[in-house]
């Protein structure tokens, strides 16, 4: 039988309803108080030297609703998406923000000044917007940045394994933030920002909570996706860890898997596990070549995602142990073609650039479809005549 999981940090059915939340919203309250138990600012303070320097700002109420206003918009319009570079000086997409998001930009925009001259990385407490790259179609800053960065490899290193791992570079890379406008304009765009908002203002301003968290940008982060893992920890025990960028190969981590390994257990034994007050959770490291950073915690629930491993087939594994840890060993191992991680739109650039033959041998087989279709019609309708009439 499976072991079931609980946490005091779980809340009780007549704790939420004391707090005056209706009978129909119990679970969803409770799973959202139970996510926000793992947010930066409930480790930040005494955990900063394990991780990149950080700030918070606080949401209001209407700017969240407005933020979810304007994502609307966004999923009706294609107007939204940006198709200008990113600088300080220049409006990103032809939005005009209400009163309540130009004073979030203005606030982005001090603080940015003030302490990330370097540029940086804005998400909830909750979670990123790291889903607008992939779904940002007509950015030119995008655009440019996955060229770059495939023009990188040789042409005899231009595999679909080595081209995904460029793209993954190029949407962290166009994650970077220099200015408020973009860091609203981010939040705008994301589906995953708009489905923390939503689930938080439904309960209205007296439950409201949320924050902005802007942290230190890490060109390292941006360089090494290789270098990212997610651990899994149970009762204060690590039971599993696994590469963060489960769809490719990464040869390194062949080379360094024992030693990458080692600084991890003793990352994990000598500051996190005692310096942690929760006792089960997903934390998410950046293995640099010094040092170790934290760079999340998640709730210990299959919200967050597994990696290599399953919650519906490692619960075990994740609960007891004992620890295993996966990478991808060779492209042969891959359960799925690394191109199916890149969007549609995405991947017609990269094989329009980069692989004109084969798009153009697509485009033929197209091209075909419609007459293929029809002459399937027609012998579908000839022998069905036939069967008939026989």
């Amino acid at each position: 039988m499976t072991e079931s999981y609980s946490s005091h940090l779980l809340l009780s059915d007549d704790e939420i309803r004391a707090l005056g939340i209706r009978e129909c919203d119990l679970e969803v309250y409770r799973r959202r108080r139970y996510t926000s138990a793992f947010a930066i600012d409930t480790w930040y303070n005494h955990l900063k030297h394990l991780s990149f320097k950080t700030s918070s700002l606080v949401l209001s109420y209407q700017q969240a609703q407005d933020i979810l206003h304007f994502h609307s918009l966004k999923r009706l319009s294609t107007s939204l998406v940006a198709t200008h570079n990113y600088t300080k000086d220049t409006n990103i997409c032809n939005l005009v923000f209400s009163d309540s998001l130009l004073q979030l930009e203005r606030d982005l925009d001090e603080l940015i000044k003030r302490e990330y001259s370097n540029g940086c990385f804005v998400k909830l407490n909750t979670r990123s917007p790291k889903d607008v790259p992939l779904y940002d179609y007509g950015s030119k800053v995008m655009e440019k940045t996955i060229i770059e960065e495939i023009s990188k490899l040789k042409p005899s290193e231009r595999t679909r394994n080595n081209e995904t791992i460029a793209f993954i570079k190029a949407c962290s890379n166009s994650l970077k933030v220099e200015n408020g406008r973009r860091a609203v304009e981010l939040l705008i765009l994301s589906d995953r920002v708009a489905a923390d908002l939503s689930r938080d203002v439904q309960f209205g301003e007296k439950h409201f909570d949320m924050k902005l968290i802007v942290r230190e940008w890490l060109n390292e982060m941006y360089e090494k996706p290789q270098m990212e893992f997610r651990c899994f920890v149970h009762k204060t025990k690590l039971n599993a860890i696994t590469q963060y960028f489960s769809v490719v190969h990464f040869p390194e981590l062949v080379e360094k898997k024992e030693e990458i390994l080692n600084r991890m257990i003793n990352f994990f034994r000598d500051e996190v596990q005692p310096n942690l007050t929760q006792s089960s959770y997903v934390v998410d490291l950046f293995v640099s070549t010094n040092r170790i950073y934290i760079i999340e915690l998640n709730p210990f629930h299959n919200g967050a995602g597994g990696g290599l491993f399953s919650w519906s087939k490692n619960r075990d594994l994740f609960m007891n142990g004992p620890l295993e840890f996966r990478i991808v060993n060779s492209e042969k191992e891959l359960d799925e073609d690394p191109w199916e991680f890149i969007t549609t739109y995405w991947l017609r650039l990269i094989k329009s650039h980069f692989h004109p033959n084969e798009e153009e041998g697509e485009e033929e087989e197209r091209s075909l479809l419609p007459s293929l279709l029809i002459g399937s019609i027609l012998l579908l309708s000839i022998f069905s005549n036939k069967f008939i009439k026989n």
